[in-house]
């Protein structure tokens, strides 16, 4: 887990690096992350249960089911 601190510039930096052609993996619990990244890929148990835009495959089941309440 990132201190406070630390997650903007954690976050800034994968946005770069991913802006200049690098592949990002970003593996996190935090929703507010996920909606910041052009691709989001949800696994359940090691299964993939979503993969596309985060305004695509945010929705309120998915984020029930991996996050526990409501979207937004």
């Amino acid at each position: 887990m990132l201190f406070r601190s630390r997650r903007a510039t954690v976050q800034r930096a994968a946005q770069a690096w991913a802006q200049a052609g690098a592949a990002v993996l970003v593996a996190t619990h935090e929703a507010a992350w996920v909606a910041a990244f052009p691709r989001v890929v949800a696994l359940e148990e090691g299964r993939l249960i979503a993969d596309g835009a985060p305004e695509a495959t945010l929705t309120d089941g998915l984020v029930r089911a991996v996050w526990g309440g409501p979207a937004r």
